[in-house]
C-alpha cells in the first residue's frame, strides 16, 4: 500500500485535531509497515516500510498487510496488550480481540479509544508508553485510515517471492512481527531479534522457522496473534533455504 506525502501528513493532522484536549487514561507498557511498490524504503528511524504486495490497493489500508504488523510490534507485547498480560482487559494481537476489547469504532476514529491513548500527553500513559517510541504519523495515518473505511478484517494477498534479501525483506519482517516481544528492552526468553547476527542463528539452529510452524514444541510465533500470511513465512524460508545471508 502506498500513501502519498499530502494524504500521510492530512491524515496524520486530522487525527491529531480530533484528539486534542481528549482526556487522559490509564494504560501501560508498549516501529510500523505499509506496502508501497517495489524496494524497502526507510521513512524515518521509526517507522518501517514492508516489501510490496503489488495488488494492493494504493487508497486501501489493509488489517493483515498494515494494521496488525503495527499493533503486533508496538502494542500487543509482552506486558501491555498480548494475550497472555491482556492489560486492562485489552488484547490487540488479532482481529476479532480487537474488537472485542471495544477500543475501535469502524468508520468513526473520533470515537475510537485506541486513538485516544496514542496521543496521552502523559508518556507513560500513552500508547506505547515509554520507554517505547510513540507511534509515528504515518503509522497513524495508516490506523486512522483503516478505522475511516470501515475497520475490516481484510488483506491482500500477493507478495513477490523472486529476489529475497536480509537488508531488503527478511529484516522487515522481523523488525514488524518479532522485536515487540523480541527487542532490546526486557526480550521475552532473553532472545532480542534486533541484529543480523542473533535472526541468523536462529535461522540455522532452526528455531526461526519452528516458530512460524510451531513444529518441534515450539509455541507458534508471533505468539498470541495470527500467524504470519504463508507468502512471508516462505519469503524468510527461502532465505533460510539460502544459508541465511546478511545480503
Amino acid at each position: 500500500m502506498k500513501f502519498n506525502t499530502t494524504t500521510r501528513i492530512y491524515a496524520a493532522l486530522s487525527v491529531a485535531l480530533t484528539f486534542i484536549g481528549l482526556h487522559s487514561c490509564v494504560h501501560s507498557p508498549l516501529t510500523g509497515i505499509i506496502d508501497p511498490i517495489d524496494t524497502l524504503v526507510i521513512v524515518d528511524t521509526d517507522t518501517i516500510v514492508l516489501p510490496p504486495l503489488v495488488t494492493c490497493s494504493e487508497d486501501t489500508a489493509y488489517f493483515t498487510n498494515d494494521v496488525l504488523p503495527i499493533l503486533v510490534s508496538s502494542c500487543a507485547i509482552t506486558g501491555c496488550h498480548d494475550a497472555e498480560t491482556h492489560e486492562e482487559g485489552i488484547v490487540l494481537s488479532t482481529w476479532n480481540s480487537i474488537m472485542a476489547s471495544d477500543v475501535v469504532k469502524p468508520g468513526d476514529p473520533g470515537d475510537s479509544e485506541l486513538f485516544e491513548k496514542l496521543f496521552d500527553s502523559d508518556p507513560e500513559e500513552r500508547m506505547p508508553p515509554a520507554p517505547y517510541a510513540p507511534l509515528t504519523a504515518q503509522e497513524i495515518a495508516i490506523l486512522n485510515t483503516w478505522v475511516l473505511q470501515g475497520a475490516l478484517n481484510n488483506s491482500c494477498d500477493d507478495c513477490d517471492t523472486s529476489d529475497v534479501t536480509y537488508s531488503g525483506i527478511v529484516s522487515t519482517l522481523i523488525s514488524a512481527y518479532c522485536t515487540g516481544c523480541h527487542g532490546d528492552v526486557s526480550p521475552s526468553a532473553s532472545l532480542s531479534l534486533t541484529s543480523y547476527e542473533n535472526v541468523a542463528f536462529s535461522a540455522n539452529n532452526g528455531s526461526l522457522m519452528s516458530s512460524l510452524f510451531a513444529t518441534d514444541g515450539y509455541s507458534l510465533m508471533p505468539y498470541g496473534s495470527s500467524p504470519l500470511p504463508d507468502c512471508r513465512i516462505e519469503q524468510i524460508q527461502l532465505w533460510v533455504d539460502a544459508g541465511a545471508p546478511n545480503n
